[in-house]
């Protein structure tokens, strides 16, 4: 009985006072959204010190490109416009992103000693924010949406800072909804947010932030180190990059849930996928499916219709699909960066995604003959070993300065093995195994959620942390979290 009247007690304090104290005085939906507007300024002010001036810039001339939008009735007209803003909004990425590379590119040919400063004054975020714009025009274009009149609400879409630096790449459609209904405090999503939260910044100090040392060693220098120890740096590294982008991205996930909007989840278990194409919906989806919807499929359909009438093999759907993958998989990798490694690093993946498809027929029926069924556990632990292989290999150019120095670390791993000590990858030997450690406790927890979300698409990684697990995770951080070591990697694209 007192335990009933205690429950009933703590629900309606709760209610009386989160909804009628705390949010008293913000009650109002445009004070609410000015607060988070204000917030991201302040965040973006702070980042970005005095190059903030041109990201105020950008803001004000798409903010103004939006608004053109919203009175352009007109349909010639307003299609035209759109094609504008596209191409503005490419060309503005480009001088900022590329202008070193296209510099560099200059001098050799002329032999001149050109320079460009133009890359100091980039924006911030610009490679996410011209992605989530170039869908937000699009989406608008093909009224998908309508355009946003409140321009607080775009400019929260643009600047919204818990994916300002690294994405999620949003789609106006699931994040400006959710800005037009007036916010009320949850407490359970609250709490479901601080959980992702811990869950984030365990990945990023205890994981990620500790295997930067023996990573940078290795690919520095992989001829010092024997061909196991290349070879297990070389996972290291998928492993970092995972833990340090997932890390910061659920993060965001739970600083965005504690203010009451929902962000898309970047990542899904993508270690267990079982082809590449599966490890894409699963890995930086925000991304990969933008990369489907606004290049790929548009360019598939566009060669579909343009060749249709032809009996050669520009007409043939393994020829379309593997055109339109390793151009989109082009487009990603310049998307990362401009190193040559960056663009293999995307070819890479465009062959992996066309073999897949090409093979696709005869690896059924060598399936059906060997295991007679595809779900056969043995099957799947090697197609899960196969595709890790492929990442593995793939993001050994992903995190190469130059090809040579990327084929300097393979080259290493195809050496004879005479050694299988681990010792010499951290400077603290202790390191070695507090690593070891926290990536077995990781991919416990990956197991569990992956497992659970197979049978319940609805399933979220906050369901796998329970108390528990999150006292647990807190102690682990407190014991062994790197604290201020680096900035996230994916701050750099």
């Amino acid at each position: 009985m007192l335990k009933h009247i205690y429950a009933v007690y703590i629900t309606q304090f709760r209610r009386i006072f989160f909804n009628n104290f705390v949010w008293r005085y913000i009650s109002a939906k445009q004070i609410q959204d000015f607060f988070l507007l204000a917030a991201s300024v302040l965040f973006a002010l702070f980042i970005s010190g005095f190059f903030f001036i041109t990201f105020l810039a950008y803001l004000i001339i798409f903010s103004v490109f939006n608004l053109i939008l919203v009175r352009f009735k007109e349909q010639v007209g307003r299609k035209i416009f759109f094609a504008f803003v596209i191409v503005f909004l490419v060309l503005i990425l480009a001088l900022f992103k590329y202008s070193s590379f296209l510099t560099s590119g200059i001098n050799l040919l002329a032999d001149s000693g050109f320079s460009s400063t133009i890359s100091r004054f980039t924006p911030l975020g610009i490679s996410y924010i011209t992605f989530q714009l170039i869908s937000y025009f699009a989406d608008v274009n093909s009224k998908r949406i309508e355009p946003e009149k409140s321009t607080i609400n775009f400019l929260l879409y643009i600047l919204y800072f818990p994916k300002l630096l690294s994405g999620p790449i949003e789609r106006g459609a699931s994040f400006l909804h959710q800005l037009k209904h007036t916010y009320n405090f949850d407490y359970k999503i609250f709490l479901n947010g601080l959980k992702i939260f811990i869950w984030g910044f365990f990945l990023k100090s205890v994981i990620a932030d500790r295997l930067i040392e023996s990573v940078d060693k290795v690919f520095f220098s992989p001829s010092d180190f024997s061909s196991f120890q290349v070879f297990i740096s070389a996972i290291f590294f998928t492993i970092q990059l995972y833990t340090d982008f997932a890390g910061y991205t659920f993060m965001a996930l739970g600083t965005s849930a504690m203010l009451g909007i929902k962000l898309t989840n970047n990542f899904r278990a993508p270690f267990f996928s079982k082809s590449i194409s599966e490890f894409w919906t699963r890995w930086h989806i925000t991304l990969s499916s933008w990369l489907r919807d606004y290049i790929f499929l548009p360019l598939s359909i566009k060669m579909s219709r343009t060749f249709e009438n032809r009996n050669n093999f520009l007409n043939n759907e393994n020829f379309i699909y593997a055109f339109a993958s390793i151009v989109t998989m082009s487009i990603c990798g310049l998307w990362h960066g401009t190193k040559i490694t960056m663009l293999l690093w995307g070819v890479l993946h465009g062959l992996f995604l066309s073999i897949g498809f090409i093979t696709k027929k005869q690896r059924k029926k060598i399936v059906k003959k060997l295991f007679k069924d595809k779900n056969n556990p043995a099957l799947k632990i090697f197609r899960t070993i196969l595709v890790l292989t492929l990442i593995i290999f793939s993001f050994v150019f992903f995190r190469s300065d130059t090809p040579d120095k990327a084929f300097s670390v393979i080259h290493s791993i195809f050496r004879p093995w005479t050694s299988f000590d681990l010792s010499g990858l951290f400077f603290i030997g202790v390191d070695t195994y507090i690593a070891l450690t926290t990536i077995a406790f990781m991919i416990i927890v990956e197991t569990i959620y992956y497992r659970r979300n197979l049978s319940d698409g609805s399933y979220e990684i906050h369901n796998t942390l329970n108390i528990p697990v999150i006292i647990l995770l807190i102690i682990l951080i407190t014991l062994f979290g790197k604290f201020g070591a680096t900035d996230f990697i994916y701050f750099k694209f």
